[in-house]
């Protein structure tokens, strides 16, 4: 009885650590347009962001491309900090359920994949801002109304 408890637990715990945060393939801020769909073969958002058609706030030629460069900065962010969550992800389940694995080595990893989803998190919120800035004040109110329920 008390193998069976353990061995739910750490399937409850591998659960949880692979789907009790917020997908790492849900975070992204959202994108203005195909064109700048096309950086991913996903189209991702977070509980905190909503797919926005930034065509609707009728946007300058020059505030479309701030928006496409900052969706670029984005792409360049992620591919970097994606990859590193995934293999230490895989790492961790590997290691979850060995013997021989140190504890700590395994609280670490897990400390590592909590920090890099939230450095990820924080830098979707980081572009999301910024693309913010670029509208003025009534595309401003108009992206609000877009989003809100």
């Amino acid at each position: 009885m008390c193998m069976n408890l353990k061995n739910l637990f750490i399937s409850g715990l591998i659960y949880v650590v692979f789907t009790g945060m917020p997908a790492l393939s849900q975070v992204q801020p959202a994108s203005m347009s195909q064109s700048s769909k096309s950086l991913s073969s996903e189209n991702l958002t977070t509980r905190n962001y909503t797919q926005i058609n930034w065509g609707k706030l009728n946007l300058s030629s020059e505030q479309m491309e701030k928006i496409q460069s900052l969706d670029k900065e984005w792409m360049r962010i992620q591919q970097l900090i994606r990859p590193k969550i995934i293999r230490d992800q895989q790492q961790l389940k590997n290691i979850m359920s060995n013997p021989e694995v140190d504890e700590d080595l395994i609280r670490k990893l897990q400390r590592d994949i909590m920090l890099r989803q939230e450095q990820l998190r924080y830098e979707a919120t980081e572009n999301f801002l910024s693309k913010r800035r670029i509208l003025t004040s009534e595309q401003r109110e108009k992206l609000h109304k877009m989003v809100s329920p």
